[in-house]
């Protein structure tokens, strides 16, 4: 891969900065990202990416970032929450795309170093420039939204079975079989969009999810414990009135 990008210095004082790590992660992804608009054939699907996206799952990020697959979707999940980057799952593909790309990483030849200085970095903005010029910024929003947006209910149910986070879920559940564990997620979908339930984001919907699936286990269980006690009891014979005790015992 040839070719560089635009790195500015306001980046040595951004949060990233203090975890070196993670830093050069995000660098990686700037790295990886497309530099033009190109259609990528993944399976028998045909994705067109634009500047500034990458086809990129938790298993391929992780592999890039030598880290388990559960700490490279938190970080992500921090990345989006700062507004860096975005981020759709199908059920085959998975596309991220670095917020602000194309405005930092413009195609401009000739160009004078001292003009950029006051920049931000790739996926920041920069307070200086929002200041600056307001009217910029506004037509930056409506013109450079994302390609992949993951808003609704069906994206984050999509999202969720795409990631095929199930050894994760039944770790953290106590459950033995990944089916159960799948099985119960299932059952939530049809209990939740029965009662119009609906999620702010795709970390809200997953906690949801979680907190259902041990309430559902903690109830199946106790009635479980209830139904054993009562074979080992066996039945109860009462004596309700005089006729009762009539006939041979």
């Amino acid at each position: 891969m040839a070719g560089w990008i635009k790195i500015y210095r306001e980046l040595a004082d951004h949060w990233l900065a203090q975890n070196p790590e993670k830093l050069g992660w995000w660098v990686l992804l700037l790295l990886k990202a497309s530099h033009e608009d190109k259609k990528v054939l993944v399976g028998n699907q045909l994705i067109e990416l634009k500047r500034g996206q990458i086809i990129a799952s938790l298993t391929y990020l992780a592999e890039l970032w030598q880290t388990s697959k559960r700490t490279a979707e938190r970080f992500v999940e921090l990345l989006e929450k700062d507004k860096m980057l975005s981020r759709c799952v199908s059920r085959k593909v998975s596309v991220v795309t670095i917020c602000n790309y194309e405005s930092y990483q413009e195609k401009r030849r000739g160009r004078r170093a001292d003009e950029c200085a006051d920049a931000a970095p790739i996926g920041i903005q920069s307070v200086s420039e929002i200041k600056k010029n307001k009217e910029d910024k506004e037509i930056y929003n409506t013109t450079t939204a994302p390609a992949y947006t993951c808003e609704s209910e069906q994206d984050f149910i999509n999202r969720y079975r795409a990631e095929g986070m199930w050894s994760d879920v039944a770790l953290i559940l106590h459950i033995k079989s990944i089916d159960d564990c799948q099985h119960l997620f299932d059952r939530w979908l049809i209990e939740y969009q029965h009662n119009g339930d609906t999620h702010s984001s795709y970390t809200d919907f997953k906690k949801h999810f979680i907190q259902w699936a041990r309430i559902t286990i903690q109830k199946e269980n106790q009635n479980g414990n209830t139904n054993r006690q009562d074979k080992r009891r066996g039945v109860q014979v009462v004596a309700n009135s005089a006729e009762d005790y009539k006939g041979a015992f």
